[in-house]
């Protein structure tokens, strides 16, 4: 009996072992796969040599008369200007790329790079993009007439209480401009969410829970704004993320406004007034930016 004791203790213990084994085989799998990725991320894209796939020198000085005059007919210092001005300056590189559509229609894209350096937009595309398909010119509706920096719309449930904090924030930043080298402060232009300023209770985001509050809802309109700065290449001053998802806009484009903690803000650095036109009626939320 002892012996047959002894026996299943040692069994018992040798699958402990192995058991344990397993488990420090796979986190240590699981640790390399993860070092793996972050020395992945560490390491140093291969520069870029071929350009073909946004650029091409005979329309690239066609389309700009400044290169004529300036450049000329000389492919190679064409390039050279592509690269060091044209792609952050948003230029058409050639018919077949147009960095704005490929901003419009990758938002997963627009979440993760510069507003303000349209150049990491060519080179996704060169190294990533073109191979995934990516959408990199314009659809049918989607061309934006010349006075309009960048459009984007979002719904919301007109018959919720929130509806109403949308519809009075929307009409709050409306017709605001922006000269060039002044600063907007979405908190400021809202004001203080009372119900004196035309604020009813909504659902908002406080110590990670949904709880009500007065304004609940502006967020969805600062979130709009958000993305149509990105999309017109203007980079936040101030930016702030929820503590909890939202589900307006796509993931990384949303924008909360806390009082006077957390705020939304930008400066105009163009030479030429910017002006928000924001629309809220019947569920549907559109900011434009507008050149003045």
């Amino acid at each position: 009996m002892k012996l047959h004791k002894l026996m299943v203790k040692i069994a018992l213990t040798a699958m402990c072992f192995s058991v344990g084994m397993g488990i420090f085989s796979l986190e240590a799998e699981a640790a390399k796969k993860k070092q793996s990725k972050e020395e992945t991320k560490k390491q140093v894209e291969v520069p870029i040599t071929d350009y073909s796939a946004v650029f091409n020198a005979q329309e690239y000085y066609n389309m700009y008369p400044d290169l004529q005059i300036n450049v000329g007919m000389d492919e190679e210092a064409l390039l050279q200007h592509f690269k060091a001005f044209g792609m952050k300056e948003g230029r058409f590189g050639n018919v077949n790329f147009n960095v704005k559509a490929y901003m419009v229609n990758n938002l997963d894209l627009v979440a993760e790079l510069k507003a303000d350096d349209l150049s990491e937009y060519y080179e996704h595309y060169i190294r990533r993009g073109f191979q995934e398909g990516r959408i990199a010119s314009y659809q049918e509706g989607q061309i934006l007439p010349e006075d309009v920096l960048s459009t984007y719309t979002t719904y919301y449930d007109p018959t919720e209480e929130r509806a109403t904090n949308v519809e009075v924030a929307a009409s709050k930043i409306n017709g605001k401009v922006i000269a060039p080298g002044e600063s907007f402060s979405y908190h400021k232009t809202v004001g203080d969410r009372t119900r004196a300023n035309g604020y009813v209770p909504g659902p908002a985001f406080s110590g990670g829970k949904v709880v009500s509050a007065i304004g609940g809802g502006i967020c969805q309109v600062s979130s709009n704004l958000y993305v149509s700065l990105l999309l017109a290449g203007i980079e936040p001053t101030e930016h702030h993320y929820h503590g909890l998802p939202v589900d307006y806009v796509p993931k990384g484009l949303d924008a909360v406004i806390a009082k006077n903690i957390k705020d939304l803000k930008f400066k105009n650095t163009t030479n030429y007034n910017i002006i928000i036109d924001a629309v809220a009626k019947d569920g549907v939320l559109t900011v434009n930016l507008l050149r003045g």
